[in-house]
This record gives C-alpha cells, structure tokens and sequence, in this order.
C-alpha cells in the first residue's frame, strides 16, 4: 500500500476533493483502493466549479447521470510520481486532483461569483 496517498486521502476536508478531467467538480470521496502499483477512487459529483463552456456542461450531466465514477491511475507514469505534493496528476495522466484540505476549504466556501474570479489562481498557481 501507498502511504502518501493513505495518509491525503485520509485527512481531507470533509472528505471532499477538486477533480478535473476537461470539467472542474467538487467531489466527496466515496471509497478509495490503494493495490500495489496503481490506486482507485470513487467519487460523487458535489457540483461543478466554473465550468463556462456548453461541453463541460455536457460533460457534467453525463457524470451526474451515474450516482458515482470511478477514476485510477498507477502510481508511476513514464517514471514520473503522479502524486505531486498535495496534487494528483501529471502529464499524461488524464486528469488531475487537488486533495489539499486548505485548498478544498477554501474553494468549498466561495459563492459563484468568487469561484469564476478565484479558481483558477487557487488550483493552477
């Protein structure tokens, strides 16, 4: 087992994540597997985080449409770490999550509004 990923996936805020997969969501994590060379997660949609264009609404519904999804990537892509710090993903890794209690707090908190003006320095700085 991966203790890295054990010890952020257990102390998250609420036990809620940011994940992005060409849509921006707030997630809960429902359940999470951590095998000997990859991990899994299953996670519900919360709500879509400054998603402005008609295909990452498409995208959302889709996702919605299904009580939960499931993402998983090994550990180690092309030698690269896909755990970053307090952030999962890489290049070629199709997606990328932000598991920071901090971040995920704080974005949690922010209306509409403050999310378009925000979100973007908060999770790409």
């Amino acid at each position: 087992m991966n203790t890295e990923y054990k010890e952020l996936l257990d102390r998250l805020y609420e036990g809620k994540l940011i994940y992005h997969e060409r849509v921006t969501i707030l997630c809960e994590l429902i359940k999470y597997e951590l095998m000997a060379d990859s991990f899994k997660l299953e996670l519900k949609a919360i709500k879509p985080l400054h998603n402005e264009f008609d295909f990452q609404n498409a995208i959302y519904k889709y996702i919605i449409s299904k009580p939960t999804f499931e993402v998983s990537s090994p550990y180690e892509v092309a030698y690269n770490k896909v755990l970053n710090g307090k952030k999962i993903g890489i290049a070629y890794c199709p997606f990328t999550i932000w598991a920071d209690p901090v971040l995920v707090e704080k974005v949690s908190k922010l209306t509409d509004e403050e999310l378009n003006v925000q979100l973007h320095d908060l999770i790409w700085s």
